[in-house]
């Protein structure tokens, strides 16, 4: 299969399966006060437990202006601290607050259940191979940056 012919058939599938995933999510995601992209800041912070704002834009692939914005967002919400530091004022960290592991937690767990149920019925080695696959793509992306190519 070419991969423009691979390319519109995973897009047609996408549907369909994002319906089924979405359905149980936590509330804050369902009633739409959290949005992608400040669930994946909270993840990345709950992962690295203290961050540096210019490190997030970078992982992110976003500007620092954007995430300066998603961040305000989440200290208003209770989610996140921010501080400088005493030694160089320039730099920005950003923390979780109890609030802010709660939220990261709950969403964590809603992943790792979503997985189990949608792999549950694949066999060990499907599993294998798609992790093999999943991890090959990343490696593509890091070396070559996240940009479509034609």
């Amino acid at each position: 299969m070419q991969v423009n012919e691979f390319a519109k058939e995973v897009l047609s599938i996408f549907p369909s399966i994002h319906g089924k995933v979405l359905k149980g999510q936590p509330a804050v995601l369902k009633e739409g006060k959290i949005t992608l992209s400040q669930m994946l800041l909270l993840e990345l912070v709950h992962a690295k437990r203290e961050c540096k704002m210019s490190d997030v834009s970078k992982i992110l692939g976003v500007t620092k202006s954007a995430i300066t914005g998603i961040t305000d967002r989440l200290l208003k919400m209770g989610f996140l601290r921010r501080a400088r530091l005493q030694t160089d004022r320039r730099i920005v960290k950003i923390r979780l607050t109890p609030k802010g592991i709660n939220i990261a937690n709950k969403l964590k767990n809603y992943k790792l259940k979503m997985i189990r149920r949608l792999f549950a019925t694949i066999s060990q080695k499907e599993r294998a191979q798609y992790l093999h696959i999943l991890k090959k793509i990343q490696k593509n992306i890091q070396k070559k940056g996240s940009r479509p190519h034609g």
